[in-house]
């Protein structure tokens, strides 16, 4: 990689993720992590106590991310592999005729063969084994680029209230180690109730980053702040949300519902992805229980998931559509989310000393 020079909160994040592979600088910090900022300083003015964090691209190939605490500074690693991975899940959605075919001119795009698996977690893998995909209709490639940003908002974020709900404090304060990274890990040594507690902080970061994901929707929405491009695309706020959860729905389903032993669900760092997809739209649900657009608003999230499951089946020779959906109807499945739910009463006690932010109550 060329040697470039960098600026001190480049070194300090350079430090801060050395144990990943440090800072990647061989380009010019993208359009997209300049988005993922953005999102980031909008929510510290509506609360301007939530603290700095040094965003910046992790030079790892896998998809992942990171939250840490290095000399009392907050850190956000988004890995390479994560930004590009997006991009081209996207863009080689939009660039399939058969997918979201009402948007734009999708009889404009090149047949595609599918990939005999879709589940690719390393960009260097899908580079080696196919060429990049670019939309040909522009509306459709606006929306693939909207896409990629949102989702990549979604997990910055998510990686933001690691930080400022005292996850990353607590994990220091436990085991000298404050940092928590977004990829899943099996463990049989480590208790059930060390896993439950990393579950239940990824649970409420899933939370935090869909309840602040919907607000930074709607002032998008008052503020049409979108290319011209997406204006036949975005007609209704409806419309916006529905891409949005696509775009969210698509973060989980990248991860595969992998083989799971449901007798043991308890054993592993985070949730099962299945079961995110499903916290999140139930939580999605009842912000608005209340609202005269409930219905409205759960089944337009709801159909662009299933839109969106149905998408990689299109792309992918061995994705079993609905797979997720399936997985979550068994009843460990059932069981696992409710003792999440439970856990929280266990876990927000041990964050009351480090959050910044405030946290959930617990429901009784």
């Amino acid at each position: 990689m060329q040697e470039v020079n960098l600026t001190s909160d480049e070194r300090e994040f350079d430090y801060a993720f050395k144990f990943k592979g440090g800072i990647r600088k061989d380009f010019e910090v993208p359009v997209v992590l300049k988005g993922a900022q953005n999102a980031i300083d909008v929510l510290r003015k509506l609360k301007p106590i939530l603290p700095e964090a040094n965003i910046n691209i992790v030079n790892d190939s896998t998809f992942g991310a990171c939250a840490t605490k290095v000399d009392m500074k907050y850190f956000i690693g988004i890995n390479y592999g994560t930004y590009m991975l997006l991009f081209a899940l996207f863009c080689r959605m939009l660039g399939n005729k058969d997918i979201l075919s009402s948007i734009g001119n999708s009889s404009n795009e090149i047949d595609q063969e599918k990939l005999f698996n879709i589940h690719i977690l390393d960009i260097n893998l899908l580079a080696a084994i196919t060429e990049p995909v670019i939309p040909v209709d522009s509306t459709r490639k606006a929306l693939a680029f909207w896409l990629a940003n949102k989702a990549l908002h979604t997990i910055t974020i998510h990686e933001y209230a690691h930080i400022i709900n005292g996850h990353c404090d607590l994990m220091l304060n436990i085991n000298s180690n404050g940092i928590i990274t977004e990829n899943l890990r099996h463990n049989s040594i480590v208790s059930s109730e060390d896993m439950m507690l990393s579950q239940t902080l990824e649970f409420d970061a899933d939370a935090y980053s869909t309840l602040k994901g919907l607000t930074l929707l709607n002032m998008e929405w008052n503020q049409k702040a979108f290319v011209d491009e997406l204006n036949s695309v975005f007609k209704s706020f409806t419309d916006m949300l529905s891409m949005w959860s696509f775009a969210n729905y698509s973060i989980w389903k990248l991860f595969g519902v992998g083989n799971y032993d449901l007798d043991r669900l308890s054993t592993y760092s985070h949730p099962p992805p299945s079961i995110r997809q499903r916290l999140a739209l139930d939580l999605i649900s009842t912000i608005h229980l209340d609202s005269n657009k409930c219905d409205e608003v759960v089944s337009a999230c709801l159909n662009a998931a299933l839109e969106a499951d149905r998408s990689f089946e299109k792309l992918s020779q061995t994705v079993e559509t609905l797979e997720g959906w399936k997985m979550n109807q068994d009843p460990r499945c059932e069981e696992h989310m409710e003792s999440l739910r439970g856990n929280w009463k266990n876990v927000r006690p041990l964050l009351v000393t480090y959050s910044i932010n405030g946290l959930a109550p617990i429901q009784e």
